[in-house]
């Protein structure tokens, strides 16, 4: 299975969690600092220019999953727009992103 086989199954598989809406959070108060902290980390990560946070989902109960949307900063990509795949580990606080194709979902 490729990396980007493996990237579009844990997208669907976000996605389905997202969807039944499984974890209840202890807190508003508590959701809205995870989702700040996980989107400064991933938005960090990410390393693009103008990144944002374009789909999140918190359910999970050891990390997080969002997709980060923004503008490649190497000269020779020419500033293309690219969706990458974000998991934040809610307890180490550190982040991996991969490319996502949203190709692969169609």
């Amino acid at each position: 299975m490729t990396l980007q086989q493996i990237t579009a199954h844990l997208a669907v598989i976000a996605a389905g969690a997202f969807l039944t809406g499984s974890a209840v959070a202890s807190s508003d108060k508590a959701w809205l600092e995870l989702e700040a902290k996980m989107s400064e980390v991933c938005i960090k990560a990410s390393d693009l220019d103008a990144a944002v946070i374009t789909w999140s989902n918190l359910d999970f109960e050891a990390k997080t999953a969002a997709l980060v949307t923004g503008k490649w900063r190497p000269k020779h990509m020419k500033g293309q727009k690219v969706t990458m795949l974000c998991l934040y580990d809610k307890h180490s606080g550190k982040a991996e992103v991969q490319e996502f194709d949203l190709i692969l979902l169609k």
